[in-house]
C-alpha cells in the first residue's frame, strides 16, 4: 500500500540534495504523466535553474504539453524520453515511480535519484526525498532548493514557479493555502513577472475545445439523491466531436465541482476502449486520497485521480465508495454515529443505468481474471530503493 508521508522536507535532505547536485554534471528532470501546471512549472523552473549554474539538463515529458503551457520559458526544450545515463534523475510532483511513465528507466539507470513532491499519499523510490505534504505545490519546494543552490530567481524561473502555484491552488482557492504561499508569491513578483498576463494565459483562458467538452459533460451530469455527489462521462466520440485532446478536459471536473451543493465531483473520461481515466474533486475538506488509492490512484486532499476498467461494475463501485466517503465526512462533521450502507442508493443505481451502453466496453466472460484481480494488481506498486550511505562512502 502507498505510504502516508510525514513532513520530511528537512534541512538535512535539502543539504544532501545540494551536495549531490553540485558534484554532478548531467541531470534528467521528469514530471508525471498527463502533466498539469504544477508538474510542468516545477520541472521547467528547476531545469532552467540548474542550467544557470552550468549543469547539462534534460527535461522529460511523456505526453504532449497542454496548449496553455506551451508559451512557458523552456517549454520548447522538453523531450519525450532519454536513452543515455545521467548522474542524477529528479522527479517532480510524482507520488510514485509509476507516475514517471515510460521514463522510469531513466531513474533506474541514474546514479542518484532525488524526489521533489508534496503528495500526502506516496510510494518513495528515490535516494533523497524533498517531500512536504503541507506545501501548496511542488514548485514551492523547487524554489527552496534553488535558493539552497544559490541560483538567482530570474523572471523565466519565476513564471514557471508561479504557474505551479496558480494551477495547483486553483488560483488560491483550495485547502492548503498558508502564509508561506503568499510570501513566496511576493518574492517571485520581485523578479518583474507580469502576473496578470501569466494568470490570464495559464488559468483564466478557456479554449474552444475545453468549452465544448464542458458543455457536453454538464449536460450529461448525474447527481446523488442529496445532490452532494455529481458525475459525468466523456467518450472518445465526444473528444472527436469537439476536436479536443485529453488535456482539454483537465478543467472539466472543476466545473462540476463548482455546482452549488456538490461536495464530490467525478469525471469519467474514456482513456481507451478498455479504461476510464477518473478525475476526482471535492469541497468542504473531503479527503479524496483514500478514495483514489482504492482504485490504484492517488493525489491530494481535494484533487485526485485513478484509472478503472470501462465497466458498469467499476463505475458503480467507485460511486459507492464516494457515497460512503461522503457519509463518513458528514457524520464526522455532525458528530453523529456513522451508519453503514450495504449498497448504492436506488437513485444512484438508476442514474448510472441511464448512461448510453456504448460508453461501456463489451462484457468479459467469467473466466477472465482481469475483473477479479484488477484492483489488487493496480494497487500493487514496486519499490526500488538504493543505499544513500553506501553511495556517499564510495
Amino acid at each position: 500500500m502507498p505510504l502516508i508521508s510525514e513532513q520530511i522536507c528537512t534541512t538535512r535532505n535539502i543539504e544532501l540534495a545540494r551536495h549531490i547536485i553540485l558534484n554532478a554534471d548531467t541531470f534528467a528532470i521528469c514530471g508525471h504523466i498527463n502533466p498539469d501546471g504544477d508538474s510542468i512549472g516545477s520541472m521547467l523552473s528547476l531545469g532552467l535553474g540548474l542550467e544557470n549554474i552550468g549543469k547539462q539538463v534534460y527535461m522529460l515529458c511523456n505526453d504532449d504539453l497542454p496548449r496553455n503551457y506551451q508559451f512557458l520559458p523552456g517549454a520548447t526544450r522538453l523531450i519525450k524520453t532519454l536513452h543515455r545515463q545521467v548522474d542524477v534523475a529528479i522527479s517532480v510532483d510524482c507520488g510514485s515511480k509509476e507516475m514517471t511513465g515510460k521514463n522510469v528507466e531513466v531513474f533506474e539507470r541514474a546514479r542518484w535519484v532525488i524526489e521533489i513532491d508534496h503528495h500526502r499519499s506516496r510510494t518513495p523510490f528515490g535516494d533523497v526525498l524533498i517531500v512536504d505534504a503541507d506545501a501548496a505545490c511542488a514548485g514551492e519546494l523547487v524554489y527552496d532548493l534553488l535558493l539552497e543552490l544559490d541560483v538567482p530567481i530570474t523572471s523565466e524561473i519565476a513564471q514557471n514557479i508561479l504557474t505551479s502555484l496558480l494551477v495547483e491552488t486553483n488560483s488560491f482557492r483550495l485547502p492548503g493555502i498558508r502564509p508561506r504561499t503568499f510570501e513566496l508569491c511576493s518574492e517571485l513578483l520581485k523578479s518583474g513577472v507580469d502576473f496578470y498576463k501569466l494568470a490570464e494565459s495559464v488559468y483564466w483562458v478557456t479554449s474552444k475545445e475545453t468549452a465544448l467538452l464542458t458543455g457536453i459533460s454538464l449536460s450529461r451530469c448525474s447527481f446523488s439523491p442529496s445532490g452532494e455527489i455529481a458525475w459525468s462521462v466523456l467518450s472518445r466520440a465526444d473528444f472527436k466531436k469537439a476536436g479536443a485532446s485529453d488535456s482539454d478536459a483537465d478543467s472539466v471536473s472543476e466545473k462540476i465541482r463548482s455546482i452549488q451543493g456538490v461536495k464530490i465531483a467525478i469525471l469519467f473520461r474514456e482513456k481507451n476502449p478498455r479504461e476510464w481515466r477518473v478525475s476526482l474533486r471535492s469541497k468542504d475538506g473531503i479527503n479524496l486520497t483514500s478514495l483514489a488509492e482504492q482504485f490504484g490512484g492517488g493525489g491530494h486532499l481535494s484533487a485526485a485521480g485513478c484509472t478503472i476498467p470501462k465497466k458498469q461494475k467499476f463505475l458503480c463501485l467507485l460511486l459507492k465508495s464516494a457515497e460512503e466517503l461522503l457519509e463518513r465526512h458528514n457524520s464526522f462533521k455532525a458528530q453523529a454515529p456513522l451508519t453503514q450502507t450495504d449498497c448504492f442508493s436506488p437513485a444512484i443505481t438508476d442514474e448510472y443505468s441511464k448512461l448510453p451502453e456504448e460508453l461501456f466496453s463489451p462484457p468479459i466472460n467469467s473466466h477472465d481474471n482481469r475483473l477479479q484481480n484488477w484492483v489488487e494488481n493496480k494497487c500493487t506498486m514496486q519499490h526500488f530503493r538504493k543505499s544513500v550511505h553506501s553511495k556517499l562512502a564510495s
